[in-house]
């Protein structure tokens, strides 16, 4: 007999997400995110509507027209880390502010660390927190595509086993 947990998300990983080391050895830190959902997908595609309204509105005779999946790459990628912050991010530690004025190496709050990222000096960790995101999305995805690889083998056995109908 199967479990349902077997084959559901681990909500309490969809809500609270886990905390994930990134950064180069010696100069680490943590950050908490959660996997790319559906929530993060339809906020994306909804900035992503926004602001190709907000391009077309503003539009000469001669410009493009813009759909939300043919934005200039720049306003492309705010909306990605906008998404990312709202529905991903979650949470910092370890990462402290410069020991002078007017930080005095105190730790980045999470909504300083998200202000960060929007700026084109935080390309770089944004990256990086891309890659933690996207890594444990596709872990999530892997342990699905095995339960249907799975699933599929029990199925194809189960016909194959089945006696051939007859013709009476």
């Amino acid at each position: 007999m199967a479990l349902a947990t077997k084959y559901l998300a681990n909500r309490s990983a969809l809500r609270d997400g886990r905390w994930v080391t990134i950064g180069e050895e010696g100069e680490q830190f943590e950050i908490q995110i959660r996997a790319f959902t559906n929530r993060y997908r339809d906020y994306l595609a909804y900035l992503q509507g926004e602001a190709a309204g907000t391009l077309n509105r503003n539009r000469r005779v001669n410009d493009p027209i813009y759909m939300p999946t043919s934005l200039p790459p720049s306003m492309d990628e705010v909306c990605r880390v906008r998404a990312i912050n709202e529905h991903c991010l979650l949470g910092v530690r370890g990462f402290r502010w410069p020991n002078e004025e007017p930080y005095n190496g105190r730790d980045v709050t999470i909504d300083e660390f998200r202000d960060i990222l929007l700026m084109e000096e935080g390309r770089d960790l944004m990256t990086m927190v891309w890659l933690a995101i996207q890594t444990i999305s596709n872990e999530r995805e892997a342990t699905m595509e095995d339960a249907v690889k799975n699933s599929s083998a029990a199925i194809a056995g189960s016909w194959t086993d089945m006696p051939a109908p007859s013709n009476s």
